[in-house]
């Protein structure tokens, strides 16, 4: 009891370092974006911010420019986003 979260944290841990190390064989890339990014609340086409949607049984997204989208689907588009800005300043700096 107690370190079971420990042992599912470093199991995490090295699976995501598993999977780097195997992307990295085959010249791709693992971006990781931050866990509070409130990917669900965030319209992907005008970017309003929608503080409601963290209320986890609201399961459609309804915007005021007309978009209506389950919020997985509406969330999934802004990580791909928030990963493809973050790989793309990456190699900005480099």
């Amino acid at each position: 009891f107690g370190n079971g979260k420990a042992t599912l944290d470093n199991g995490y841990g090295m699976f995501l370092s598993m999977l780097e190390y195997k992307l990295s064989e085959r010249n791709k890339y693992l971006v990781k974006v931050d866990k509070w990014f409130p990917s669900s609340q965030i319209c992907h086409c005008c970017g309003k911010i929608h503080p409601e949607m963290k209320n986890l049984t609201i399961r459609t997204m309804k915007c005021d420019c007309g978009l209506v989208i389950s919020r997985d689907q509406n969330a999934a588009i802004n990580i791909l986003r928030e990963g493809l800005r973050i790989l793309n300043e990456s190699f900005a700096v480099a």
